[in-house]
Protein backbone atom coordinates (compact mmCIF):
# COMPACT_ATOMS: atom_id res chain seq x y z
CA UNK A 1 0.00 0.00 0.00
CA UNK A 2 1.09 3.53 -0.69
CA UNK A 3 2.07 5.49 2.34
CA UNK A 4 0.19 8.76 2.83
CA UNK A 5 2.32 11.75 3.69
CA UNK A 6 0.88 14.29 6.07
CA UNK A 7 1.57 17.94 5.50
CA UNK A 8 2.20 19.94 8.63
CA UNK A 9 1.16 23.58 8.57
CA UNK A 10 2.63 25.89 11.20
CA UNK A 11 0.85 29.06 10.16
CA UNK A 12 -1.48 30.59 7.57
CA UNK A 13 -0.93 33.98 5.94
CA UNK A 14 -4.08 36.00 5.28
CA UNK A 15 -4.06 39.19 3.19
CA UNK A 16 -6.56 41.89 2.45
CA UNK A 17 -8.95 40.88 -0.30
CA UNK A 18 -7.43 41.08 -3.77
CA UNK A 19 -10.61 42.91 -4.84
CA UNK A 20 -9.31 46.01 -3.05
CA UNK A 21 -5.93 45.73 -4.76
CA UNK A 22 -7.62 45.57 -8.16
CA UNK A 23 -9.94 48.49 -7.32
CA UNK A 24 -6.98 50.64 -6.20
CA UNK A 25 -5.04 49.83 -9.37
CA UNK A 26 -8.06 50.65 -11.54
CA UNK A 27 -8.50 53.98 -9.73
CA UNK A 28 -4.84 54.84 -10.33
CA UNK A 29 -5.15 53.91 -14.01
CA UNK A 30 -8.31 55.97 -14.53
CA UNK A 31 -6.92 58.97 -12.66
CA UNK A 32 -3.68 59.10 -14.66
CA UNK A 33 -5.50 58.44 -17.94
CA UNK A 34 -7.76 61.42 -17.28
CA UNK A 35 -4.75 63.49 -16.23
CA UNK A 36 -2.95 62.72 -19.49
CA UNK A 37 -6.04 63.56 -21.55
CA UNK A 38 -6.48 66.81 -19.61
CA UNK A 39 -2.80 67.77 -20.02
CA UNK A 40 -2.76 66.86 -23.72
CA UNK A 41 -5.67 69.15 -24.67
CA UNK A 42 -3.52 72.32 -24.82
CA UNK A 43 -0.96 70.44 -26.91
CA UNK A 44 -3.53 69.51 -29.54
CA UNK A 45 -4.89 73.07 -29.64
CA UNK A 46 -1.40 74.50 -30.27
CA UNK A 47 -0.63 71.72 -32.75
CA UNK A 48 -3.51 72.75 -35.02
CA UNK A 49 -2.62 76.43 -34.83
CA UNK A 50 1.21 76.38 -35.05
CA UNK A 51 2.02 73.14 -36.88
CA UNK A 52 5.13 71.34 -35.54
CA UNK A 53 7.34 73.87 -33.78
CA UNK A 54 9.02 71.35 -31.49
CA UNK A 55 8.49 73.02 -28.12
CA UNK A 56 4.96 71.69 -27.47
CA UNK A 57 5.97 68.20 -28.59
CA UNK A 58 8.97 68.14 -26.23
CA UNK A 59 6.89 69.53 -23.40
CA UNK A 60 4.10 67.05 -24.03
CA UNK A 61 6.52 64.08 -24.13
CA UNK A 62 8.20 65.26 -20.92
CA UNK A 63 4.87 65.65 -19.10
CA UNK A 64 3.65 62.32 -20.47
CA UNK A 65 6.78 60.48 -19.28
CA UNK A 66 6.58 62.18 -15.90
CA UNK A 67 2.95 61.05 -15.51
CA UNK A 68 3.89 57.50 -16.51
CA UNK A 69 6.69 57.41 -13.91
CA UNK A 70 4.42 58.78 -11.17
CA UNK A 71 1.71 56.27 -12.12
CA UNK A 72 4.22 53.40 -11.97
CA UNK A 73 5.42 54.59 -8.56
CA UNK A 74 1.86 54.65 -7.15
CA UNK A 75 1.05 51.26 -8.69
CA UNK A 76 4.17 49.64 -7.24
CA UNK A 77 3.50 51.29 -3.88
CA UNK A 78 -0.04 49.89 -3.75
CA UNK A 79 1.16 46.41 -4.74
CA UNK A 80 4.06 46.41 -2.23
CA UNK A 81 1.74 47.63 0.50
CA UNK A 82 -0.69 44.80 -0.28
CA UNK A 83 2.12 42.22 -0.33
CA UNK A 84 3.69 43.41 2.92
CA UNK A 85 0.58 43.73 5.07
CA UNK A 86 -0.87 40.45 6.23
CA UNK A 87 -2.07 38.44 9.20
CA UNK A 88 -0.21 35.31 10.21
CA UNK A 89 -2.42 32.81 12.03
CA UNK A 90 -0.59 30.16 14.07
CA UNK A 91 -1.78 27.71 16.71
CA UNK A 92 -1.17 30.10 19.60
CA UNK A 93 -1.39 33.65 18.22
CA UNK A 94 -2.23 35.95 15.35
CA UNK A 95 0.42 38.38 14.16
CA UNK A 96 -0.47 41.44 12.08
CA UNK A 97 2.59 42.39 10.04
CA UNK A 98 2.81 45.57 8.02
CA UNK A 99 5.42 47.78 6.45
CA UNK A 100 8.20 47.25 3.97
CA UNK A 101 11.14 49.23 5.28
CA UNK A 102 9.82 49.97 8.77
CA UNK A 103 8.30 46.67 9.91
CA UNK A 104 5.47 46.78 12.46
CA UNK A 105 3.98 43.76 14.23
CA UNK A 106 0.93 43.42 16.47
CA UNK A 107 0.51 40.15 18.39
CA UNK A 108 -2.88 38.78 19.41
CA UNK A 109 -2.62 35.80 21.77
CA UNK A 110 -5.41 33.31 21.07
CA UNK A 111 -5.68 32.28 24.73
CA UNK A 112 -6.72 35.88 25.54
CA UNK A 113 -9.53 35.94 22.97
CA UNK A 114 -12.92 35.53 24.61
CA UNK A 115 -15.20 36.13 21.62
CA UNK A 116 -15.03 36.21 17.85
CA UNK A 117 -17.34 37.74 15.27
CA UNK A 118 -17.66 38.10 11.52
CA UNK A 119 -18.73 41.31 9.77
CA UNK A 120 -19.67 41.09 6.11
CA UNK A 121 -21.95 43.41 4.13
CA UNK A 122 -23.67 42.80 0.78
CA UNK A 123 -20.60 43.73 -1.31
CA UNK A 124 -18.51 41.62 1.04
CA UNK A 125 -20.65 38.60 0.28
CA UNK A 126 -20.51 39.28 -3.45
CA UNK A 127 -16.73 39.89 -3.57
CA UNK A 128 -16.00 37.43 -0.71
CA UNK A 129 -14.36 39.78 1.80
CA UNK A 130 -15.11 40.77 5.36
CA UNK A 131 -13.72 41.66 8.77
CA UNK A 132 -13.15 39.29 11.67
CA UNK A 133 -13.60 40.87 15.09
CA UNK A 134 -11.73 39.47 18.09
CA UNK A 135 -12.29 40.52 21.69
CA UNK A 136 -9.20 40.38 23.91
CA UNK A 137 -10.40 39.98 27.51
CA UNK A 138 -7.03 40.98 29.03
CA UNK A 139 -6.64 44.22 27.05
CA UNK A 140 -10.42 44.69 27.09
CA UNK A 141 -10.23 45.80 23.45
CA UNK A 142 -11.60 44.66 20.15
CA UNK A 143 -9.06 43.71 17.51
CA UNK A 144 -9.88 43.35 13.84
CA UNK A 145 -8.64 41.44 10.83
CA UNK A 146 -9.76 44.05 8.27
CA UNK A 147 -11.24 43.28 4.87
CA UNK A 148 -9.66 39.87 4.42
CA UNK A 149 -10.59 37.49 1.64
CA UNK A 150 -12.76 34.46 2.44
CA UNK A 151 -13.50 35.60 6.00
CA UNK A 152 -15.88 32.73 6.82
CA UNK A 153 -13.11 30.21 6.22
CA UNK A 154 -10.64 32.02 8.48
CA UNK A 155 -13.37 32.67 11.05
CA UNK A 156 -13.79 28.90 11.41
CA UNK A 157 -10.02 28.33 11.46
CA UNK A 158 -9.55 30.86 14.29
CA UNK A 159 -12.63 29.57 16.09
CA UNK A 160 -11.22 26.04 16.03
CA UNK A 161 -7.88 27.29 17.42
CA UNK A 162 -9.45 29.11 20.37
CA UNK A 163 -9.03 27.09 23.56
CA UNK A 164 -12.49 25.92 24.52
CA UNK A 165 -14.26 29.19 23.75
CA UNK A 166 -17.68 27.88 24.85
CA UNK A 167 -16.33 26.65 28.19
CA UNK A 168 -14.62 29.99 28.83
CA UNK A 169 -17.81 31.91 28.07
CA UNK A 170 -19.79 29.62 30.38
CA UNK A 171 -17.24 30.09 33.21
CA UNK A 172 -17.46 33.86 32.79
CA UNK A 173 -21.26 33.68 32.93
CA UNK A 174 -21.11 31.47 36.04
CA UNK A 175 -18.74 33.91 37.80
CA UNK A 176 -21.02 36.83 36.93
CA UNK A 177 -24.03 34.95 38.28
CA UNK A 178 -22.12 34.04 41.48
CA UNK A 179 -21.02 37.65 41.92
CA UNK A 180 -24.60 38.88 41.48
CA UNK A 181 -25.85 36.24 43.96
CA UNK A 182 -23.28 37.32 46.56
CA UNK A 183 -24.21 40.98 46.12
CA UNK A 184 -27.89 40.26 46.66
CA UNK A 185 -27.25 38.32 49.90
Amino acid sequence: MAEQKLISVTHINVRQSISFLIIKLIIIEVFFSLLIVFLSLPFFKTLTVRAFEGVPVTLFITVFLLCVLIKCYFSFFVIFHWLNEYYEISASKIIHRSGFIFRHEDHYTLSHISSIGLQQNLFGRILNYGTIELYDRFDERRKYLYLIHNPARYFHVIESLLPRLDETQQKIRDKLVEANDEETL
